[in-house]
């Protein structure tokens, strides 16, 4: 019928034949457009530090990744309004329950807003005010970002793992190899690039870190790299396991695995030392469906390993750490103060979403939302794991749970729209086709490898 409808169009209404070419080649352009910003924004995400614009008046800078979700947002938000057929992609589970972590945050904070307005403006820094309107509206941009990112990927089909590695694995190769250039740079053999840490609202510390030749990569500390860390590991395992591709050498697959290594030891966290142990237990449970008294074992020498590897460079920290001399623990300390203060003012319901920065998850949520807030966020963030874990592959559910742990135990980032990029892209993935196979003991090899393999089926 379409090529019926330009024949005839041709031979009869010549000026609507050229309405018809130009109408079909903006079509063209803006699917190729829209599949341009959505790379760009699932790549750049991550660079939380990396600003296009800086207003040095009032410390702000306009990140690189916020401009890719907005025109992506701003192009795709007409497909999601006027093609009511596709609206069908909203009923599925995983998308109701991400949408119920938005709608959970947005109800605790007007609340609190209402009960304690008086309370958030005579608190003794009155940034505080301005800080939890600010970021409150940040999260309504990100839950246009999720609604708009998540439509987008569920309705790719199989195409969907193209765009997943424009998110982590392309990511990963090259905030990976940044890190181990940013390590050259302390010890003065290079010059160093502040191209990717240029955000003056981030508070970039390279200079500070710099003599302990530590590494944070395109992120503006060491402990916000480590969260990353954790959230790629379980990538990185199943790569390296040859669990996901099956086209890639073995030099490459120890590529990745000894890059992923160097820089949990250059990035010298003890919150990332701490994460390590649970990092290991996801690979082990999720990725090698290891069960029973055999995960025991292999936890423990995996977790030596590991803890071993990456404890070997901390040895400096470790012992300025418990004689009270490591400035990094003393600034992480003064925030879970600042934090706790704010949470005895109103510990039932907080005083908004962003009201403090937060060291951690916990203590972020608790001064926030209150214990209430937090008992609620906290179930909205249980029933949305155990949705992904029935329905996505185990290597992106462990990577998911890995970086829930890294905000719990290494640095809060509920407030950078990286979470929230990847709340859309977990929830868009596509039906995993051997689940019944994932809560069976898999002894072979290669049944392991089928099974994973299928991952990535395109």
């Amino acid at each position: 019928m379409r090529v019926l409808a330009i024949a005839f169009s041709r031979c009869f209404f010549p000026w609507v034949f050229k309405l018809v070419l130009i109408a079909l080649k903006i079509f063209s352009f803006m699917k190729q457009l829209q599949s341009f910003l959505i790379k760009f924004t699932l790549f750049f995400c991550w660079f939380i530090s990396f600003a296009a614009i800086n207003f040095e008046g009032s410390n702000w800078g306009l990140q690189v990744g916020w401009i890719g979700a907005f025109l992506f947002c701003l192009s795709y938000m007409p497909r999601i309004f006027f093609k009511k057929s596709e609206r069908r992609l909203f009923k599925r589970k995983t998308f109701q329950v991400g949408k119920r972590i938005f709608l959970v945050i947005f109800g605790f904070t007007g609340m609190a807003w209402m009960c304690n307005w008086s309370g958030l403006i005579s608190l003794t820094d009155p940034t505080m005010m301005t800080r939890s309107l600010g970021h409150t509206g940040y999260l309504f941009f990100y839950f246009f970002v999720f609604v708009c990112i998540y439509h987008f990927l569920a309705s790719k089909g199989q195409d969907y793992w193209i765009y997943f590695d424009w998110f982590l694995f392309y990511p990963f190769i090259f905030i990976a190899v940044w890190g181990v250039y940013q390590n050259v740079t302390t010890y003065d053999v290079l010059e160093y690039w502040t191209i990717f840490n240029n955000n003056l609202s981030t508070g970039f510390t390279y200079e500070r870190f710099n003599f302990a030749h530590r590494v944070s990569s395109i992120f503006p500390e060491p402990s916000e790299y480590s969260y990353y860390l954790a959230c790629v590991a379980p990538l990185v395992w199943a790569y390296f396991r040859n669990y996901l591709k099956h086209r890639h050498s073995t030099g490459m697959r120890w590529f990745v695995l000894l890059l992923w290594i160097s820089q949990a030891g250059m990035v010298k966290s003890l919150s990332f030392f701490v994460a390590l142990p649970f990092v290991a237990f996801v690979c082990l449970r999720h990725i090698e469906q290891i069960k029973g008294w055999k995960i025991i074992k292999w936890y423990v020498i995996s977790s030596f390993i590991l803890i071993g590897l990456v404890g070997l460079g901390l040895g400096d920290r470790l012992s300025e750490a418990s004689s009270g001399s490591d400035g990094s623990s003393i600034a992480r300390y003064n925030v879970l103060m600042e934090s706790i203060d704010v949470f005895q003012l109103s510990p039932y319901i907080g005083f908004g979403y962003g009201v403090v920065r937060g060291m951690d998850a916990i203590s972020f949520s608790l001064a926030c939302f209150g214990v209430l807030g937090t008992l609620a966020f906290g179930w909205a963030i249980k029933d949305f794991i155990l949705k992904i874990k029935s329905r996505v592959s185990p290597v992106m559910a462990g990577s998911f749970i890995c970086l829930i742990a890294g905000c719990v135990l290494a640095n809060n980032v509920l407030d950078n729209i990286c979470i929230w990029v990847y709340l859309a892209v977990i929830a868009a993935a596509p039906k995993f086709s051997v689940i019944d196979n994932r809560r069976k003991v898999i002894s072979s090899r290669e049944s392991r490898r089928k099974v994973m393999s299928s991952l990535v089926t395109k």
